[in-house]
């Protein structure tokens, strides 16, 4: 099985090795897959923000640095191919700028990313312990591996499907510091006749034990 390295840097990326295909009716909606050099388009991310959580959507901010711009670069190629082609796939051409006047950006508030979690979705923490969509609180530090997988056209509007697979939380583990008690419980004394009491109901020692000491 061939490997696809992930992309995570704007310098990865070449437009031309990008493919956006013919799109298929699925559900109602014409779908186009994505492809990259004969296979399919993964990213991977450097360690950025949770901003948000719900349903099966993870919202994450990513900053303002090269992985924003490898992801503008993507989605700009991807909306120059779909004009390019929309002859082809929708019977009329469309310029550019309304191609990208129907489309919902895959940045919705300038930094944030909207990823879809599904049920065979990896989290897992930087230890390899299992997590949940629901540990991914706001401000949680965390990386991921995501499928750029193809553009979803609505009646109104387009947009670009990105697939989390794997998710990693990253802990501020610290050990947990040790409490002297403030308080220590003594054992109430012995009164004697307790000792007495307790050496009359002892067992005789064995004769044996002795016996095997002195040979």
């Amino acid at each position: 099985m061939p490997r696809h390295t992930a992309l995570s840097d704007p310098g990865q990326f070449s437009p031309d090795r990008l493919t956006v295909n013919e799109p298929e009716k699925t559900d109602g909606k014409r779908v186009s897959v994505i492809g990259w050099d004969g296979g399919p388009l993964y990213v991977q991310s450097p360690k950025c923000k949770v901003h948000s959580h719900e349903d099966g959507i993870l919202s994450l901010d990513v900053g303002a640095g090269a992985y924003k711009d490898l992801l503008r670069s993507v989605e700009a190629a991807i909306l120059q191919q779909v004009s390019d082609r929309s002859a082809d796939f929708f019977g009329n051409f469309f310029p550019l700028e309304n191609v990208t006047q129907r489309h919902t950006p895959l940045f919705r508030d300038d930094t944030v990313l909207r990823l879809t979690v599904g049920t065979d979705t990896i989290i897992r923490n930087q230890y390899g312990a299992e997590k949940t969509l629901a540990d991914l609180s706001a401000g949680t530090e965390a990386s991921f591996f995501a499928h750029v997988h193809s553009v979803v056209f609505g009646k109104r509007s387009s947009e670009i499907s990105v697939s989390a697979l794997q998710v990693k939380m990253h802990m501020n583990a610290r050990p947990q510091e040790w409490l002297m008690e403030e308080t220590v419980t003594v054992p109430d004394p012995v009164e004697p006749d307790e000792i007495s009491e307790e050496i009359n109901d002892a067992k005789p020692l064995n004769d044996d034990y002795f016996h095997d000491l002195a040979e």
